[in-house]
């Protein structure tokens, strides 16, 4: 089991932090050599973002194509 920290300067918005905490969570899973992740959160419009196809138009575009 690891864990990590990451700090965000001049986030002022809950929902690009937890869309950032997603993407963080998945570069240290594949860091780690995992295959597969099971992501859990409470901003269920952050999930539906990362596994919809379509384009996304909103502030959370960068995020969600990095991931």
């Amino acid at each position: 089991m690891e864990a990590c920290t990451y700090p965000y300067e001049g986030v002022v918005d809950a929902f690009v932090t937890e869309a950032r905490a997603y993407e963080r969570a998945m570069l240290f899973a594949i860091d780690m050599g995992f295959k597969s992740i099971l992501l859990k959160g409470d901003y269920l419009s952050i999930i539906k973002k990362l596994k919809s196809d379509a384009e996304d138009g909103s502030i959370l575009r960068p995020i969600s194509q990095s991931i």
